[in-house]
């Protein structure tokens, strides 16, 4: 397991990562990559816009996982001399499936994401996503992406 205590990039640090900006950015640590597996923090304060309804708690969620998948597809690209421009899609979820619930968010839970890429054809990807709350699984589900960064340096 990777270390949870010191995290590659934090905060506005992942912005240079991500297209969305605050309010909406819904990752704010990003741990690193082990044996193909990105981590990602977050932590849904009550003072944030986004936690006025607890029925769209389970969205946020799943938002979370999808920006962690950007942030480790980015990332990888960098780490290859890609060239990443946020200002551009870099890519976008053709199907989300297999999405199992096994608990309930509350507002206050720190998310930690584990996301794994278990298929790559030139541009078509499937993440594997996992959400864990206090090292219960939250839920699990599959991403299709299209990914749209392809720029080498």
């Amino acid at each position: 397991m990777i270390s949870l205590f010191n995290p590659l990039l934090k905060n506005d640090e992942l912005l240079e990562y991500l297209p969305q900006r605050k309010p909406f950015v819904l990752v704010d640590s990003f741990y690193g990559i082990l044996d193909e597996a990105a981590y990602t923090s977050f932590t849904l304060q009550k003072e944030s816009i986004l936690s006025n309804e607890k029925w769209y708690l389970e969205m946020v969620a799943i938002e979370f996982l999808a920006q962690s998948g950007i942030i480790m597809m980015n990332y990888k690209a960098k780490q290859n001399k890609e060239v990443v421009n946020i200002n551009q899609l870099s890519g976008f979820i053709c199907k989300i499936k297999k999405f199992q619930f096994s608990g309930t968010l509350r507002i206050e839970d720190q998310l930690i994401g584990k996301i794994i890429s278990t298929y790559h054809l030139c541009n078509m990807m499937i993440l594997h996503a996992e959400c864990y709350v206090s090292h219960n699984k939250l839920f699990e589900g599959d991403y299709e992406v299209l990914s749209l960064n392809q720029n080498k340096e």
